[in-house]
């Protein structure tokens, strides 16, 4: 919900981590050890546009842009669970 408010709002963001193992070509590869913790961090962050030259209005934008998709985010989670 938080990307997709971020996209709404003409700011891109990227999962926080490409996790090779859960890709196509390697996921069934037998292998039996999860990455939990590299797992977590692609299922729970996301990149944010940071650049050299991002202007302090740019910077701005993106950390409103964040902050109304995280309060947008949570008030769905507030309905959700109250039901209203």
């Amino acid at each position: 919900a938080v990307m997709q408010s971020m996209l709404d709002a003409q700011v891109s963001t990227r999962r926080g981590i490409m996790c090779s193992h859960r890709e196509r070509p390697y996921a069934n590869d037998g292998a039996s050890n999860p990455l939990t913790e590299s797992e977590a961090a692609q299922d729970e962050c996301i990149l944010l546009p940071l650049f050299p030259g991002m202007t302090i209005d740019e910077q701005s934008r993106v950390a409103d842009a964040l902050k109304e998709a995280i309060a947008s985010a949570a008030e769905g989670v507030r309905e959700a669970v109250v039901g209203t």
